[in-house]
């Protein structure tokens, strides 16, 4: 049996580890674009800020590979599949398979913006993005960051560890307004511009670049101008459909995949942020898990199906443990319980419906407390003590 994966990040690599683990024999082969053997892309941050060296980025080492007897090839981008021989050709190579996985992931999203593509404007994706920004970053003083969601602070907050002013523009009026509340979104940036001395502009649309060949600064949609010496866009992520595009497979905004994550061919699958399940691609790291494991088990014979996966996010923002599962905003028939401390940044939201949570917003709790939360939530069981509850250290 030859498994094929197209792309070795967090998905790609755990459905291949999934299958290695139900099939000692079968051959698995990787092809990947990137040149670097499995990283976690948050720890590209780590690296982004100097507090870890490009050697011990990777997750896997080339001897695991080896262990696992898993073939991997690098620098090599997928073309097209022929569906009905099962052939894959890349750039390079092609490759025959019983069974292939497509786990492509996404791509920065840039805005469409008078002079978006200047020398000094830069998105984070991968290591290569990550050595661009430190070469350039070099004597300069401010850093723009278009767009202040999750990957657009922690990039923030690691350019600032390098001395530079960190100045974040957001459409939103708002931070995080798909994981926090006003509340706590206020509470965490209070935090943020205390410890990091970020500077906000929020609910701001930007309208063009400012640079003639190198960046300057941002024209923002009411007139200001916004002055720096590197933008970063942060601007969320576009799935990577290209190569199921160019092979005739049912696409939306995703690769469409059922419930056992098949797309429209047979033998293939697609799995993490290229997949769109129901309508929804979740581009979340425990959609991704939950998928590889549904495919693993797939391809080696089972026949299991993928249920959707609870938005949660759950990570450190600038320095600070927050976790958001759910439902973040109350409807009709809801209780909410709320606890607060903004002189230490703490903000404790839980939603229920007939006495089950449904939601929460955990901004520097314990994590023993928001794995007690998370695990309620996954049983849906009933909670009674819900004062109790909310004021439990």
């Amino acid at each position: 049996m030859l498994y094929l994966v197209v792309g070795n990040g967090i998905s790609g690599i755990n459905t291949a580890e999934v299958i290695r683990e139900r099939d000692k024999e079968g051959k698995i082969i990787i092809v990947t674009k990137e040149r670097y053997p499995y990283y976690s892309r948050p720890q590209l941050i780590e690296f982004l800020a100097g507090n870890i060296d490009l050697d011990k980025l990777p997750f896997y080492s080339e001897d695991w590979y080896k262990e696992k007897n898993i073939e991997v090839h690098y620098g090599e981008t997928a073309l097209k599949i022929e569906t009905e021989g099962k052939i894959l050709k890349t750039d390079k190579n092609e490759y025959t398979f019983d069974k292939l996985i497509i786990a492509t992931g996404a791509i920065p999203s840039k805005p469409n913006i008078e002079n978006i593509n200047t020398e000094g404007v830069f998105t984070l994706r991968n290591i290569d993005d990550a050595l661009n920004i430190i070469s350039y970053i070099k004597g300069k003083e401010r850093a723009i960051l278009l767009g202040c969601g999750l990957l657009g602070l922690e990039t923030g907050r690691a350019l600032s560890q390098r001395g530079l002013k960190i100045i974040g523009l957001e459409f939103f009026p708002r931070l995080l307004p798909r994981q926090l509340d006003d509340e706590g979104a206020k509470i965490l940036q209070n935090i943020i511009e205390k410890k990091f001395s970020f500077e906000f502009y929020l609910g701001v649309k930007a309208q063009k670049v400012i640079g003639d060949g190198k960046f300057e600064g941002i024209e923002l949609e009411d007139g200001r101008k916004i002055m720096g010496d590197v933008l970063i866009i942060s601007a969320g992520i576009i799935p990577d459909i290209d190569l199921a595009k160019n092979s005739g497979l049912e696409t939306n905004k995703g690769i469409i995949v059922n419930n056992f994550m098949e797309t429209s061919a047979k033998d293939v699958y697609a799995v993490g942020d290229c997949a769109e399940h129901n309508g929804r691609i979740y581009g979340i790291i425990p959609a991704c898990i939950e998928q590889s494991e549904v495919v693993g088990r797939n391809v080696t014979f089972d026949r299991v199906e993928y249920k959707g996966t609870l938005p949660f996010n759950s990570l450190k923002v600038t320095g600070v443990d927050l976790t958001s599962i759910g439902e973040i905003e109350a409807k009709e028939g809801c209780e909410v319980f709320v606890k607060k401390d903004e002189e230490r940044g703490f903000y404790r939201k839980i939603i229920f419906r007939e006495d089950v949570i449904v939601g929460a917003i955990l901004l520097g709790n314990k994590r023993s407390y928001v794995n007690k939360i998370l695990n309620l939530i996954k049983k849906r069981e009933r909670v009674l003590n819900k004062e109790e509850l909310i004021n439990e250290d």
